[in-house]
């Protein structure tokens, strides 16, 4: 079996160039004794037995260990020792990349078994090559790409025969499998520890000289990224394979995964600040080159198959702005022009994913499809076989995956997963109310009622179901029962059953700062039971207009509420008969302003202090910057019910703000105002008035979302229930109606205020 050749990393390239004497080097001549140690080392280091390596960089190293338990500050030997770990880390990713080829490799037959027509498939796709092949006047560039294909495909057909099915089950063959993950995941542990030792004895050696040369903080910067790559891969293998892994996990998915961003950005911090001293030549190109990797990296995080990209166009686009002009700069070396180009073929299609039109992500697609033949062109390795290249074998890769991006190009963009999921919420509280019955000023208790005050608890259980139709029409189902239950006035328990179906379409595609915009409509039913009996009838229909701007940092939505009222309750007079349509036109807006996350954090405060707080992205892109967001609405209702008393219009207002606080906590605080002038004399008022209501509400809420259990980001995308939230909250709200209705006793029946107090613990389960 052939494994696919590694070549030199970008660490290997530069242990290489650091050998040879420096003036960075200078001190103090060592004692003779030290001074053998330190030869025997170096020369250790600079010569391996063949098939000994490991052993012998190991070696090299006690022999470093030696020089520096006795000559502490000695930077020849902690420049080679951090050297040494860094060889060993290479060997560890050569036998990670080993296990990772056998384990694709079984996978692939395990595919075979699974699906036999596949067989079939290799086999017609296997004749195709070889007549394409046949062509002589296939490119040179083809041809290579074929014979990769082709390779690849008989190396698959030689291992089935190796595996017959007869001789080694699929139980056999899956174990082997999990064997070789494991034995991945163990040789990424120990190349990011290796990494972690010369990263260790790097920056030890940068504290002892006065300027340390750019190489060696490429150097760091390097070592540090590739311990974020491993941590990035331990995460994304824990995804897909946590029931093989699970007992050699070093931390739960969104621990590894908050690890290697923060490391990502120390590496960027370094790039950024060795820029800042203007090296020249190939340490300004190399600069240039892993400073592109890095945003890169950081722009599309390694994510599982299935699993949403969280895109960061800003540093996508630097990330292609750093390689282009590597790559279009004719005085550059060709070997990193084709680097560059291919970074570009990789780089090039994420933009294309975000795409308003078919038509411009078939640009890109192809764009990045020339930038990959571009980079074969550029690609001086001189190997016998132009299919051993390593810059050769990753482009075929890519060419691959562009096709396929251009054959479903008019589906839906490559990071654009269409959602299937299914959340179910539970929520339990106490709350206390100081007027349950709403009685008015100077108003006697109703016969029966002993307090206007009482406390009690409160329940709800929802389920919701959203299914994205197409690209752009989503549909969303929701059922919902809530009760509230008092401690005395049981008269007063109120009881909700409701559902809801919404359709939505993405009329507007974001461009710009503008976008996107969506066309809702909504439909909704209540039933509700007040005392164990039937109280109220409601239905109604939400046509919703819902659009983005200033990079979806502003949000507004603009709406009309139809909706039919049946209340189940005896009259005496039909006047009073509140059936009938209630009805509001109105907009509500609402802006992310102050970042305060940013704010927090450089005062030293911190913003978030628990575990899995990552999985909130899931429903938030900004996450983890937390906005100040004030909102502001108006609106206008008019009722026009079977009855004469209680038709009214008037507008509405409501103004608010969200505010993060430090540790994950949010305070949100609304004030709503509503102006009803009825229409008719009032039945109730002495003297036959208008009746005109002035509703003043007040609401504050402090809560705290915790992630219990991470579950798996892709459960966005197939009806799984793996992800668990708690929220706690605690909440008052203040309401006063000021009326002017007055009956014949002096008692002003409409008017009331009433604060409720709580305290709730909601769960949701998606």
């Amino acid at each position: 079996m052939a494994y696919p050749r590694t070549g030199l990393t970008a660490v290997t390239l530069l242990l290489c160039m650091m050998v040879g004497p420096s003036p960075t080097l200078a001190q103090e001549s060592p004692p003779p004794d030290v001074v053998v140690d330190l030869n025997q080392g170096i020369y250790l280091y600079l010569h391996q037995p063949p098939g000994e390596a490991m052993e012998g960089y190991q070696r090299a190293i006690e022999q470093f260990t030696r020089v520096l338990d006795r000559d502490p500050e000695n930077q020849i030997a902690l420049l080679f020792r951090a050297l040494s770990h860094g060889q060993i880390g290479l060997l560890h990713h050569i036998e990670k990349v080993r296990a990772e080829f056998d384990a694709r490799e079984l996978d692939g037959i395990l595919d075979i078994r699974r699906k036999p027509d596949l067989l079939e498939e290799r086999r017609a796709t296997l004749a195709q090559l070889e007549d394409r092949l046949a062509d002589a006047t296939l490119g040179q560039v083809e041809r290579t790409l074929a014979r990769i294909e082709k390779q690849r495909i008989e190396d698959l057909l030689d291992l089935i025969a190796d595996y017959p099915e007869e001789e080694v089950s699929t139980e056999e063959l899956t174990a082997e499998v999990n064997q070789n993950r494991r034995r991945l995941h163990l040789a990424a542990q120990a190349e990011a520890d290796a990494y972690g030792r010369m990263i260790d004895d790097v920056r030890r050696f940068m504290s002892l000289i006065d300027r340390p040369d750019h190489i060696i903080r490429l150097l760091e910067a390097v070592g540090i990224s590739k311990i974020a790559r491993i941590r990035e891969g331990e995460a994304m293998r824990l995804l897909t394979h946590g029931d093989v892994l699970e007992d050699l996990a070093s931390g739960p998915v969104v621990e590894l995964r908050g690890e290697a961003s923060k490391l990502l950005e120390q590496t960027a911090d370094l790039l950024e600040r060795v820029r800042r001293d203007e090296p020249q030549g190939i340490d300004a190109l190399r600069t240039e080159f892993f400073l592109g990797v890095i945003r890169y990296r950081q722009a599309v995080p390694m994510r599982a198959e299935n699993e949403a990209a969280r895109i960061d166009e800003e540093m996508l686009a630097e990330a292609r702005q750093l390689m282009r002009g590597i790559a279009e700069n004719e005085e550059t070396d060709p070997l990193w022009r084709s680097y560059a180009a291919l970074y570009l073929g990789i780089i090039i299609p994420f933009e294309g994913s975000l795409a308003p039109t078919t038509q411009r992500r078939r640009e890109a697609y192809l764009e990045a499809q020339d930038w990959i033949y571009r980079a074969i062109e550029l690609d001086p390795t001189e190997v016998d076989d132009p299919t051993q290249s390593p810059v050769v074998r990753v482009a075929a890769r890519q060419l691959e995956q562009i096709k396929d991006l251009l054959e479903r190009a008019e589906e839906l963009s490559v990071v654009t997963a269409l959602r299937n999921d299914i959340t179910l919420s539970l929520s339990f509280g106490l709350h206390h109310d100081t007027n349950v019955v709403l009685l008015g000023e100077r108003t006697d208790l109703p016969r029966g009622v002993t307090d206007e005050e009482d406390s009690g608890f409160t329940s709800s259980f929802v389920i919701d179901y959203t299914v994205d139709l197409d690209e752009k029409w989503t549909l969303g189902v929701q059922g919902r029962v809530s009760g509230i239950w008092h401690c005395s006035i049981d008269e007063f328990d109120e009881e909700l059953y409701g559902g809801s179906v919404a359709i939505q379409n993405e009329t507007i595609e974001e461009e710009g700062d503008f976008g996107p915009l969506y066309l809702r409509l909504q439909y909704d039913y209540e039933y509700t039971l007040l005392g164990r009996s039937a109280f109220l009838d409601f239905h109604s229909v939400t046509p919703n207009i819902r659009m983005f701007a200033l990079d979806r940092k502003a949000e507004a939505d603009v709406y009309f509420i139809y909706s039919h009222r049946d209340y189940h309750e005896p009259l005496n007079d039909l006047r009073l008969d509140r059936d009938g349509t209630y009805m509001t036109l109105g907009a509500i807006g609402q802006l992310k302003t102050v970042n305060m996350t940013e704010w927090y954090r450089e005062r030293g405060i911190e913003p978030w202090g628990h575990p899995n707080d990552d999985q909130f992205s899931q429903d938030d892109p900004d996450y983890p910057n937390r906005y100040l967001e004030p909102f502001l609405g108006a609106r206008y209702a008019w009722d026009d019910t079977d009855g004469d008393e209680f038709d009214q219009q008037g507008p509405g207002l409501t103004v608010g703000v969200s505010v993060p606080l430090p540790y994950g906590w949010f305070l949100d605080t609304m004030a709503d105002f509503e102006w009803q002038d009825y229409r008719n004399p009032s039945l109730l008022d002495y003297h036959r008035r208008k009746r005109r209501d002035f509703i003043q509400q007040y609401g504050m809420a402090l809560s705290r979302s915790f992630v219990l259990r991470g579950g798996q980001p892709q459960n966005r995308f197939r009806p799984d229930v793996d992800r668990v939230v708690m929220t706690v909250s605690g909440y008052m709200n203040y309401t006063d109606d000021d009326s002017n209705v007055v009956d014949r006793l002096g008692q002003a029946i409409f008017e009331y205020d009433r604060a409720i107090y709580g305290f709730s613990v909601a769960f949701s389960f998606n």
